[in-house]
């Protein structure tokens, strides 16, 4: 509770230093914070050409396929962008981080935060695709009222991705080689998880092949099965599945990583600041 306060009373603090993050982090580009929405149009339209044209993917249930594609790419790449931070968020400012009396919890939400608002700068990018294919083509693009839980969503991946940084940070800082692993995982992770394809595909697809249905809970223990599938609920009603059902157990699951992780970062904090 002592570490709560501490992080309520720094508030202002932790504003700032998201601020400063934000500016930095592409001040020696020519295009500046432009590449905000650069990085994940292009990832989204590489995808798509391999994924939707060469490899023909996407179901019926899944068109237009590069509104699928945004809606799951755009929210995976703050996960994505918060596992790359980790291996560096303490030790790029070691100095502020050894000799401030701040809450070193700080550090872990300045870097989950800048990378939120930098998520929630692409999602025009989104609204302006869904105005194209309204305006100049013929295929019906219908919102649901999923979109009304998309805040809880927000919430559950911003719990979720603290508990990954707080558990993460320390580790990378005291061995190198969890960095390493982590940016080979980081790929590993966005086909392990519902970006490319859906919650709904992937019942046909254990249904075609015999597979057991337990093996669906097992890859739903992945948080963010469940919290892309609400993103995707939004637009693809017809390939996601029990939106309420997955959603609650990635809730759970993340509030069990924040504790995890809270309470690792806790232990290890004098062993990283002896190292920095």
């Amino acid at each position: 509770m002592a570490r709560t306060r501490a992080i309520w009373v720094n508030r202002r603090i932790l504003r700032i230093l998201i601020v400063r993050d934000l500016k930095v982090r592409y001040s020696d580009s020519v295009l500046g914070f432009a590449w905000t929405l650069l990085d994940p149009l292009l990832l989204t339209l590489v995808y798509w050409f391999v994924f939707g044209v060469i490899v023909a993917r996407g179901a019926p249930e899944e068109q237009p396929y590069i509104l699928w594609l945004l809606t799951g790419i755009l929210p995976f790449q703050w996960t994505a962008h918060v596992l790359g931070d980790s291996g560096r968020l303490l030790g790029n400012d070691a100095k502020l981080v050894t000799s401030s009396s701040l809450p070193r919890e700080i550090w872990v939400l300045r870097s989950v935060s800048s990378r939120f608002i930098e998520f929630l700068f692409t999602l025009p990018i989104t609204v302006v695709f869904v105005l194209f294919f309204v305006v100049f083509t013929d295929q019906k693009i219908t919102v649901t009222w999923w979109l009304l839980i998309i805040p809880l969503a927000f919430a559950v991946q911003f719990l979720f991705n603290v508990g990954l940084a707080l558990t993460l940070s320390p580790l990378c800082m005291l061995y190198p080689d969890v960095h390493r692993i982590v940016r080979v995982f980081t790929t590993l992770y966005r086909y392990l998880s519902p970006v490319i394809y859906g919650l709904g595909a992937l019942t046909l697809v254990f249904e075609k092949n015999g597979w057991p249905d337990w093996l669906l809970w097992v890859y739903a223990l992945n948080p963010l099965a469940g919290i892309l599938n609400t993103y995707h609920a939004v637009l693809f009603p017809d390939n996601t599945s029990d939106v309420v059902a997955l959603l609650a157990l990635a809730t759970a699951l993340s509030a069990l990583g924040f504790v995890i992780g809270w309470r690792l970062f806790r232990r290890l904090e004098p062993r990283v600041l002896k190292e920095l």
